[in-house]
């Protein structure tokens, strides 16, 4: 066998036998860089990219990972085969206005070329704008009609004007009036909010306007608005966390927290409170001090020192004079290990 062998295995290593195979040669993208222009709000943007497989073996697109969520992509799933062309598709969703340049990266199973980056550049213009641009109440108060500062909408383009612009799509127990300041350049919107709504209640939607401008015939104003009540509570409940057992019982005065109730000018009667009850023996009230006559009040509320191992949940109902709010509901957590 030596005699067989050796011989055969020389051949292999004489040189300019050995041979690699030719070296890899990276895809080639038709224009890896698209140039979207100004483009106006809502519109979506949706180019092809073009790629060709130069190498000698197949090319398959492992994968496309856009930079953000507005983004979304389609591309050739198949190998594509030496001297083939497949595709990358993009579809860009913008969401304001401004510059912007959003890219994708597309992963590659090619060693002289593992990945490459798509890019999409443009600029979203509006003719119509706000200010503010949108309409936030973090805390209007429940059961009362509210005003929103005055917005003024205008349009910003010489050649464009609007046109009988109306608003439309108002969240429910809303409204809104309309003023021309400027016939057709400028308006004040004044945004009302309707008695009747509850504490804790929010609304998060928005409203159109529509400008009777052929290209950007309508635009969209964000409105999120809040609704407490009368008597305002802080904190709005009570959290102790994790509170060693051995702890509470040396030293339960460490394990006392102070709420504060607040009756800010709502009517001329002063606040009143009831008794407050827990609905947990653990959590105890100990003191309901008048901080200011009729309009502040401070609750101490205290862990009982007696309390066993494990979650601690309560509610504490505290009854008020307030029409609108007969009962308050403060919920207490502690964990005790």
């Amino acid at each position: 066998m030596r005699s067989v062998l050796l011989p055969v295995l020389a051949l292999f290593a004489l040189p300019g036998l050995a041979s690699d195979g030719p070296a890899p040669t990276p895809p080639k993208f038709d224009g890896s860089d698209f140039d979207a222009g100004t483009i106006l709000p809502g519109a979506v943007i949706r180019h092809t990219y073009t790629i060709t497989n130069s190498g000698a073996t197949p090319l398959t697109l492992a994968a496309v990972k856009p930079s953000c969520g507005c983004t979304t992509s389609d591309y050739t799933r198949d190998p594509i085969a030496p001297g083939g062309v497949g595709q990358v598709t993009l579809e860009v969703h913008p969401n304001g206005p401004g510059e912007f340049v959003k890219s994708a990266v597309v992963l590659l199973t090619n060693p002289a070329e593992s990945s490459l980056t798509l890019t999409v550049h443009f600029k979203v213009v509006q003719w119509v704008t706000a200010d503010p641009d949108r309409i936030f109440l973090p805390a209007a108060a429940a059961f009362e009609p509210a005003d929103f500062p005055p917005i003024t909408i205008k349009v910003t383009q010489s050649d464009k004007a609007m046109a009988s612009p109306s608003v439309t799509d108002l969240p429910i127990g809303t409204r809104a009036v309309l003023t021309p300041v400027t016939a057709g350049k400028e308006y004040r919107l004044d945004f009302k909010i309707d008695p009747g709504h509850k504490p804790g209640e929010t609304l998060d939607g928005h409203l159109t306007l529509n400008t009777g401008i052929a290209d950007q015939p309508k635009f969209v104003l964000p409105v999120t608005i809040a609704f407490r009540g009368k008597v305002q509570l802080t904190p709005d409940r009570l959290v102790w966390g994790e509170i060693p057992i051995a702890q509470l019982k040396s030293g339960p005065e460490n394990y006392r927290m102070r709420l504060l109730i607040d009756y800010p000018g709502h009517g001329r009667r002063p606040l009143k409170l009831g008794k407050p009850v827990s609905s947990a023996r653990a959590v105890v009230v100990e003191t309901i001090e008048e901080l200011v006559p009729g309009r502040r009040y401070a609750l101490r509320v205290a862990l009982d020192p007696a309390t066993a191992a494990g979650e601690v949940r309560s509610t504490i109902t505290l009854p008020t004079s307030e029409p609108t709010m007969r009962t308050i509901e403060i919920p207490i957590v502690a964990t005790i290990r």
